[in-house]
C-alpha cells in the first residue's frame, strides 16, 4: 500500500523499516530478503529519489506485500527519531538498505530475546573502540561510543520513545571532552576559537571516564546516544553477538548509500558499480527478480 502518512500503517507487533534514497538495485536486495527471512511486514520509506525508484517499488508491490511511505530526504539519524516518534508498531526492525539478510537464524535470535522486560533490543554491539585511520580526517584519535550496529538492529518502540522524550536522539555527533569536568570553561573554550587555541589541549585529569578511558574526543555515531542513555541510565539490556560476527548472517555493501549522496565519499565499500553485478546476480538467483 501506498500510504499518505505513518498514520496511516496497520498497527502491527513488529515492523521492518527500510529506508531508500536513491539505491534501488540494493534496497530490493534488502527489501526481498527481509520479506523472505524475518517474517513480519515490510514499509519501505521512499526519500525524494531520482533513480526511478518509486514507480519501480509500486510495480513491485503489484506481486508483493510492503508499505511504502514517501518521506522527505532528512539526516538519517533525525529520520529515526521521527519513524520512533510516529510509528505504532511495538517493536521495529531497521534493514538498512544496502544490506541482504542471508538467513532467518538471525531474526530467531533477536525474537528469542526481544520481549524479555529488561532488553529494549538485540543485534550486534559496534565500539567501543579508537578512530586510528587516517580516513576518519578531524575524527582520528576519537573514541567511538558503543552502540547498536544500525543497518540491522531489532529495538522496541516505548523505551526508544522514552529516550528521544528526555532529550536523546539517534542523530550522530562529536563530543569535545577537553575541560569537560571544567563544566562552564568547557563550552566556553568550545564557543570561542581563541580561547581554544590559547588553553590547547587539557590534561587527561580534567577528561570525564568513558569506558575506563579518558578520550579528549568522543564520537556518537547513528544510534550511540539512545543506546547509552537506555543500556547506562535505565539500566536495560541489548541482547548482543559482536559486530565482527554479522557476516554469518547478512552481507553489507557497506558506504553504498553515504556515497550516492556524496560521490566523493568511498568510506568503506565504495559506490555501487563495484557491487552492481553481485547484487544483480543475488537478485537472480535467490530471488528470481531482474532488476534493470
Amino acid at each position: 500500500m501506498l500510504l499518505k502518512n505513518i498514520s496511516d500503517l496497520n498497527a502491527e507487533k513488529e515492523m521492518a523499516v527500510i529506508i531508500n534514497y536513491n539505491t534501488k538495485l540494493v534496497t530490493t536486495l534488502a527489501l526481498l530478503s527481509t520479506m523472505r527471512y524475518a517474517g513480519m511486514r515490510v514499509l519501505l520509506i521512499e526519500c525524494d529519489s531520482s533513480d526511478g525508484s518509486l514507480d519501480f517499488f509500486l510495480s513491485l508491490m503489484k506481486r508483493y506485500k510492503f508499505d511504502i511511505l514517501k518521506a522527505p530526504l532528512r539526516d538519517h539519524g533525525l529520520t529515526l527519531d521521527w519513524i520512533f516518534g510516529q510509528i505504532e508498531s511495538e517493536k521495529v526492525l531497521l534493514v538498512d538498505s544496502d544490506l541482504e539478510i542471508k538467513t532467518s537464524s538471525i531474526i530467531s535470535f533477536f525474537r528469542d530475546y526481544i520481549d524479555e522486560p529488561a532488553v529494549f533490543g538485540c543485534g550486534f554491539i559496534n565500539g567501543p573502540g579508537w578512530l586510528n585511520d587516517p580516513i576518519f580526517r578531524e575524527l582520528k584519535g576519537a573514541l567511538y561510543h558503543e552502540r547498536p550496529w544500525m543497518p540491522l538492529t531489532f529495538l522496541k518502540v516505548a523505551p526508544v520513545r522514552d529516550a528521544i522524550s528526555h532529550g536523546k536522539s539517534f542523530a550522530a555527533f562529536r563530543l569535545d571532552n577537553e575541560y569537560s569536568l571544567l563544566g562552564k570553561l568547557a563550552k566556553v573554550r568550545l564557543q570561542y576559537k581563541l580561547i581554544g587555541r590559547i588553553l590547547g589541549k587539557g590534561p587527561a585529569k580534567l577528561r570525564n571516564h568513558f569506558y575506563g578511558l579518558k578520550p579528549a574526543v568522543v564520537y556518537y555515531d547513528t544510534g550511540a546516544q539512545i543506546f547509552e542513555y537506555l543500556r547506562y541510565e535505565k539500566n536495560l539490556y541489548f541482547a548482543s553477538l559482536p559486530e565482527p560476527f554479522h557476516p554469518r548472517f547478512v552481507t553489507h555493501f557497506f558506504g553504498i548509500t553515504r556515497n550516492v549522496r556524496n560521490l566523493q565519499d568511498t568510506h568503506g565499500g565504495g559506490g555501487l558499480s563495484k557491487i552492481r553485478d553481485l547484487v544483480l546476480k543475488r537478485l537472480m538467483e535467490v530471488y528470481g527478480e531482474k532488476v534493470s
